[in-house]
């Protein structure tokens, strides 16, 4: 590809789209910045952004048999790196809506579980989400996206790990 620059914008003229807004990432990045806002913006009274409450929807989806996931665990179901992870689940234990403490089989790793309070918080906050969903996405044929998005999704996430 050509690095030369159009001499009048300064848009790389090796680039096969004439806008920004004709290449499909730029608008999975905008779009997904744009849902992200909407999300934390309909869950402030909750006093949860939109990625803690991703990181505490992890972390009560992986203990529903009982046991407390580890962090890295729910980085990996989250899909966020190990540091994000650990500054928010620092904020929500501050919150009050998980624990802490060292895992029963590896004292380096840290397991984590949900409060009363942050199990409070995720109850009232999943059909907000659903809700706040509802909304954002009306404008789109969801039931395409949603298989669309689907098959990016199997075609380049690695099989998961448990992390227990």
């Amino acid at each position: 590809m050509s690095t030369r620059q159009d001499t009048q914008s300064g848009w790389p003229a090796g680039s096969k789209f004439a806008e920004p807004e004709d290449s499909v990432g730029f608008l999975l990045w905008q779009s997904l910045h744009l849902w992200q806002r909407h999300a934390t913006a309909g869950l402030a009274d909750l006093n949860l952004t939109h990625m803690q409450f991703t990181v505490l929807a992890g972390i009560g989806w992986l203990s529903r048999d009982g046991a407390a996931p580890i962090q890295a665990a729910v980085a990996d179901h989250c899909k966020l790196d190990a540091m994000t992870v650990s500054q928010i689940v620092r904020v929500l234990e501050k919150k009050g809506f998980i624990d802490r403490s060292a895992a029963a089989d590896d004292a380096r790793a840290k397991a984590v579980r949900l409060t009363a309070a942050g199990a409070t918080a995720l109850a009232a906050a999943l059909p907000r989400i659903d809700e706040l969903d509802t909304g954002f996405f009306a404008a789109a044929d969801v039931g395409a996206l949603t298989r669309e998005l689907g098959a990016l999704y199997r075609a380049r996430v690695q099989p998961g790990r448990d992390g227990r």
